[in-house]
């Protein structure tokens, strides 16, 4: 019984640090949103650089919790998959239940898909975050193009707190986190100076 609440401790706390991680997911998600829908002319103005600012720390989030590949990002929902099919029975988790959350996240993941010049399948989100963040300065044009990309990080939130509520029921038998709302740009504060 000793090692089980050891177990259920370090469940919990790692799913605390995703919830953590997809707080920050929101909160920056709901500022880029909402600072991508304001036509800026000079995106080395103020609020130019504040929404790159936004959408930079958004995608470091969401490549923390929905990388597919990465063995480096310890949060990541597929290395938890994995965690889980290696250790079924202290989780007392089916593996058709790990892998209906699989399924569903790279469904709710396909959107942001797409093959690079060798043929290869890549991530827009580890795009975004390895190879424009990371390595190059000043692309403060790079962001959203269109509001589609709100929507599919929406549903990949909403799978994220999904997985998580779910999990915590059938191991902690608790539910303690809750879903996000989108902020709406007319029921968010607008400073007078970008009316």
């Amino acid at each position: 019984m000793k090692s089980n609440l050891r177990f259920e401790n370090k469940f919990e706390y790692d799913m605390r640090i995703r919830v953590e991680i997809l707080n920050s997911i929101v909160v920056n998600f709901n500022h880029t949103k909402y600072l991508y829908q304001i036509p800026t002319t000079n995106l080395n103005s103020h609020w130019g650089l504040t929404r790159y600012n936004f959408f930079y720390v958004l995608n470091i989030e969401l490549d923390k919790l929905f990388n597919e590949n990465s063995k480096n990002q310890k949060f990541s929902f597929f290395n938890l998959f994995k965690k889980l099919e290696n250790n079924n029975c202290e989780f007392g988790i089916e593996k058709s239940l790990i892998d209906s959350y699989r399924i569903k996240l790279e469904e709710k993941l396909k959107p942001f898909q797409y093959v690079d010049d060798k043929g290869l399948k890549k991530s827009l989100i580890t795009k975004y975050r390895n190879e424009i963040f990371s390595h190059t300065d000043g692309l403060f044009s790079i962001g959203p193009k269109n509001n589609d990309f709100f929507i599919k990080v929406d549903e990949l939130i909403e799978t994220g707190f999904y997985i998580i509520n779910d999990l915590s029921k059938i191991v902690l038998n608790k539910q303690p986190y809750t879903f996000h709302n989108s902020i709406e740009i007319n029921n968010f504060y607008v400073p007078s100076i970008i009316k």
